[in-house]
């Protein structure tokens, strides 16, 4: 997806660690970013219209929460979180970014 690339070459033009499709849990996060003291799970989904963003949100953390995404960093003494990414599929825009915590804030 055009967004997960973009946001990659940032993060690391920063100096940030990032991983993409990271074997985790039961399956491949999108995207993982480590910082000193946190760790940022991605999950990006397509929305299948502008009004759409709310289904996209909660099956990305519904994914990352059944798949066990976070589990592979729970023992890293970091604060963990995982990041849902609404993207439009017709404008190709982002519609809505939402986190939560899953361990260690």
């Amino acid at each position: 997806m055009w967004y997960t690339s973009l946001l990659h070459m940032g993060l690391r033009a920063i100096g940030l660690e990032v991983r993409t499709a990271a074997v985790s849990g039961q399956g491949r996060t999108d995207m993982a970013v480590l910082t000193g003291e946190q760790v940022f799970i991605f999950k990006f989904r397509m929305a299948e219209s502008p009004n759409g963003a709310e289904d996209a949100l909660e099956a990305a953390f519904r994914e990352m929460r059944e798949r066990d995404y976070a589990e592979k960093y729970m023992d890293c003494e970091k604060s963990v979180h995982l990041v849902a990414v609404a993207c439009g599929r017709e404008a190709r825009d982002l519609l809505e970014v939402r986190a939560e915590p899953v361990g260690r804030v």
